[in-house]
């Protein structure tokens, strides 16, 4: 699911069960839900894990061919849980 966390707070996710793996993505945005962009590139941290996404709400299970089915095809990075635990800093 998608998080709004204002700046200088911290936040724990809902996340129930074990996962082995948890991915991650993050962008600035304004006052007015608009990317905020630094050199002309929008302000964000994610990684090489492609997965379906949209500024709707949605369900999909399908994480391939993500632009034929009407998503963006985002890049998240993806959090190792093993060690229980993993706090991200977005600077």
């Amino acid at each position: 699911g998608w998080y709004r966390i204002d700046p200088k707070t911290c936040l724990h996710p809902d996340v129930t069960g074990q996962p082995k793996q948890i991915f991650s993505f993050a962008e600035a945005v304004d006052a007015d839900n608009r990317a905020i962009k630094l050199k002309d590139r929008p302000l964000n941290w994610g990684g090489d894990k492609q997965l379906c996404t949209r500024e709707t709400k949605f369900e999909t299970n399908e994480q391939t061919d993500c632009g034929a089915r009407g998503f963006a095809a985002t890049g998240f990075g993806v959090v190792d849980m093993s060690s229980g635990g993993k706090t991200l800093r977005f600077a």
